[in-house]
C-alpha cells in the first residue's frame, strides 16, 4: 500500500493517484486516513458481564492497516460516573471512507 502525507493550507487537499488505496491526512494536527474500499460489516459481538457499575461497552470496529482488521470491543472505566460513550464510525465522504473517533460525552 502506498500512503501520501499531504498537508492542506486550504481546506482538505485530495491526491488522486491510480493505485492508491488509501490517502492520509493530517489537519489541524488530527491525522486520519482516507480509505478508498468500505468497511466490512460489522461482526457480531459477545458482550459480556461489565466487571463493575462504572463501565461502559466500546463496540468493536473495524480498523484500516493497509487492509481491514477487525478491533474487538472492550469495557472500559467510565471517566466521571455519568459518562456515556459515543462509538466511533466510518462515514462515506467524497474522495472514500473516513474514521471518525469515539468519545465519552
Amino acid at each position: 500500500m502506498k500512503k501520501l502525507i499531504l498537508l492542506p493550507l486550504l481546506g482538505l487537499t485530495f491526491l488522486v493517484c491510480q493505485g492508491v488505496s488509501a490517502v492520509e491526512v493530517i489537519e489541524e494536527n488530527e491525522p486520519y486516513t482516507i480509505v478508498k474500499e468500505a468497511p466490512p460489516k460489522e461482526t457480531e459481538e459477545v458482550i459480556t458481564t461489565a466487571p463493575g457499575p462504572n463501565y461502559s461497552w466500546i463496540k468493536g470496529h473495524w480498523r484500516w492497516d493497509g487492509r481491514w482488521v477487525w478491533v474487538p470491543g472492550h469495557w472500559a472505566g467510565r471517566p466521571h460516573p455519568n459518562a456515556t460513550w459515543v462509538s466511533g464510525h466510518w462515514v462515506n465522504r467524497p474522495h472514500g471512507w473516513v474514521w471518525i473517533r469515539g468519545h465519552w460525552e
